[in-house]
This record gives C-alpha cells, structure tokens and sequence, in this order.
C-alpha cells in the first residue's frame, strides 16, 4: 500500500512490517504494520531527468539546487512548468512566422 501526496509539495508514505523497520529508539512489537513516511521531495540523483522547464523553475525558486523531485512532481510547480511550455511554443510560432 503506497499514499502519495501531490499538492503544494509532494511526499509518499508506505506500509511495512514491524519486523523490517529498525528504529534506534524503541523496539517494535512483531506482527504489526508501520507506516513509514518517505519524505522525498529532496530526492537529487545525476538519475533525475531535468528538462530545461525543471532547471528553470529550480533556479527560479527560493531554494535552489534542493528539493529536485518535489519541485518536479508537485501540483505547485506543475502549473509553472505547463506555462513555461507553453510560452516557449509561443515563441517557437513567433519566431517560424516571423511576428
């Protein structure tokens, strides 16, 4: 079972067994399911395919260079991405027919 949130920011949460979660803090009773919250929006990997539109808007952001996966995946940057494709084929049509 996976939950994944997509709103201003992202983040996904999953169910494991007790069995397999180490925690430093506590051991856990057998048996039981946990829920583990991944926090993953600041998930950066050389992996993490960054069109220019990603690249743009991570610059553009009040936290550079952090964050990649959740700018990427995230309803709020989204939005952003969509209109900066879309000016761009703007400009494209522009330039072709010379306006």
């Amino acid at each position: 079972m996976l939950g994944v949130i997509l709103g201003t920011g992202s983040n996904g949460a999953y169910v494991e067994c007790s069995e397999r979660v180490h925690n430093a803090n506590k051991k856990l009773p057998p048996g039981k399911n946990m829920i583990i919250n991944c926090e993953w929006g600041n998930f950066t990997t050389a992996a993490l395919p960054m069109i220019d539109e990603d690249k743009g808007i991570d610059a553009d952001s009040v936290n550079p260079e952090n964050q990649h996966f959740e700018k990427m995946t995230a309803g709020k940057s989204l939005a952003k991405a969509g209109l900066r494709m879309l000016l761009y084929c703007c400009n494209c049509i522009m330039h072709h027919y010379h306006l």
